[in-house]
């Protein structure tokens, strides 16, 4: 998030060496890793078609926080956790 409080319209790139981890919306995984965890929080009964494309696309295990973000997500082909 930039000072301003504003989601830039391009986040910043990172390369990683091994696993990563991320906690944000899926559209602002922007992180070349050897292996993706993304951890989002976002609770809705239908999400976005972005954040389906962004995990199905960038993550190769989803954690999400409850079983409800979790039947959301089961929609794709991934592991999950829920905690």
């Amino acid at each position: 998030m930039a000072k301003d409080g504003r989601v830039p319209a391009e986040p910043p790139h990172y390369s990683v060496k091994g696993t990563a981890i991320t906690l944000s919306i899926p559209t602002l995984w922007n992180i070349t890793a050897q292996q993706l965890l993304g951890y989002t929080m976002f609770e809705t009964t239908k999400p976005p078609a972005s954040f389906i494309d962004g995990i199905n696309a960038k993550a190769d295990m989803l954690l999400v926080p409850t079983p409800g973000v979790k039947r959301f997500s089961k929609k794709q082909q991934r592991r999950y956790h829920s905690h």
